[in-house]
């Protein structure tokens, strides 16, 4: 009797373990889409340069739903990217890329999606602008506050959109060095005003219509950052960017 049971627990290891041999050699994992991705994009991380919502596929206009916030906020709503992100590429088709946020890691999860290539720091291109003080811009005014300086800068020669702002900036940013926060204006018709505090009124008004960007030492940047709350309760109405509601 106990050699009966001997021989049947063996057949039955024998058995086990040929199934699990054969279950791995039937597994096929598909690795050409990663590879073709991984040469093409070799990077682990993107960073973002324009600001997008996320789409389900690429060319269309189904955005990814952000679960958690519209669970929280009772509200609908869509998962973006900003400059504050960091991504991942997963795949890329066409003029489109699906992307996964990996910083901040919370939002890996859920930030998953498709955005068009544009929007990505594909080769570092705001490091390869290359300005020139006094031809691209103007040094209006620099101050000190402890080991971080402050540039307020009139612009020559960028173009009053968001992206080409962001690399103008990152690109005298680079070209100064050190510790700077970069303030970019349109003119130097309120040089007298970029210090004062607080600005109330017509001079607030002066100032939010020609402040055209900031960008800080640790990478916070704004476009228009004084078209606001306060720009709108004191009645400006030369709005650059989307106005608030």
């Amino acid at each position: 009797m106990k050699n009966i049971f001997s021989i049947t627990l063996l057949i039955l290891v024998l058995v086990s373990c040929t199934n699990k041999q054969s279950n791995k050699e039937n597994v096929v994992v598909d690795t050409t889409v990663e590879s073709v991705v991984e040469e093409e994009f070799p990077k682990s991380g993107f960073a973002v340069k324009e600001e997008s919502e996320i789409f389900q596929s690429p060319n269309s206009k189904e955005k990814v739903l952000n679960h958690k916030a519209t669970n929280a906020l009772g509200e609908t709503t869509y998962c973006e990217i900003n400059r504050e992100c960091i991504v991942k590429i997963l795949d890329a088709k066409d003029e489109w890329v699906k992307i996964q946020v990996i910083d901040p890691d919370w939002l890996s999860d859920s930030h998953v999606g498709w955005v068009k290539k544009s929007c990505i720091e594909m080769d570092d291109e705001s490091d390869q602008t290359s300005v020139q003080e006094n031809i691209d811009y103007e040094i209006m005014l620099k101050n000190i506050q402890g080991t971080v300086t402050n540039y307020y800068i009139k612009n020559i020669t960028c173009k009053l959109n968001e992206s080409d702002l962001y690399a103008f900036a990152k690109a005298i940013q680079k070209q100064i060095g050190g510790n700077c926060n970069i303030y970019i204006y349109s003119n130097d018709k309120v040089k007298e005003l970029m210090t004062k505090y607080p600005l109330r009124g017509e001079e607030y008004i002066k100032v939010a219509d020609v402040f055209v960007y900031s960008l800080a030492f640790d990478g916070t940047y704004s476009f228009y950052p004084f078209q606001d709350i306060q720009y709108k309760e004191f009645g400006g109405k030369n709005w650059k960017k989307e106005p608030i509601n």
